[in-house]
């Protein structure tokens, strides 16, 4: 698996064998950049779920700020950190194990300058949880918020919400990604 963009572009990173792991696949991960395009710039990102890391690396290669990658798999946060030591990265990166809901239940921290953005790409069997993520982000009430979800099967969100807006959906391939803001007239 190769980073797709900026700073480290074309550097390889480790994958795992078989499937307990699913890194975000290249397609997606251009398709979400390119929605991003300047606003990754100074952000704080937050790589939910983040597996091989995959997202936030390529986060911090286009410019992001600071990366917190958080994952209760201790196999995905070794993983992380083997990659991260490929790279030439310093101080800008923070892994937190940690069950995704209790590490937003105690998460206080704002970007220095730029957007705040979360990627969410929990196991797609997950189902519960995305809901719960979704909705408890919502309830955080995060001013300047870009929130991306990665998903299988699309979304049915049944419970309103106060803060968050779907400003877009889009399927590549099998996969979907749905992208929520917080900032009024981002779209």
């Amino acid at each position: 698996m190769r980073v797709s963009g900026g700073e480290f572009r074309g550097r390889w990173l480790k994958v795992p064998a078989g499937l307990e792991i699913r890194p975000t696949m290249d397609k997606t991960r251009q398709a979400v950049f390119n929605i991003l395009q300047n606003e990754i710039r100074g952000a704080l990102f937050l790589d939910l779920c983040c597996g091989t890391g995959i997202m936030g690396i390529e986060a911090l290669s286009r410019g992001a700020d600071r990366v917190l990658f958080v994952d209760k798999s201790r196999k995905s946060r070794d993983l992380v950190e083997r990659n991260l030591e490929s790279l030439p990265i310093s101080g800008s990166t923070r892994i937190t194990d940690s069950d995704v809901l209790r590490f937003l239940s105690s998460f206080n921290e704002t970007p220095i300058s730029g957007r705040l953005i979360m990627y969410f790409d929990p196991p797609y069997e997950e189902k519960k949880l995305y809901h719960q993520v979704i909705l408890k982000v919502d309830r955080m009430n995060l001013e300047n918020l870009l929130f991306f979800v990665e998903h299988g099967d699309p979304l049915n969100i049944s419970e309103e919400l106060l803060h968050l807006c779907l400003w877009k959906e889009k399927r590549y391939g099998s996969k979907w990604i749905s992208a929520f803001t917080t900032i009024p007239d981002f779209w």
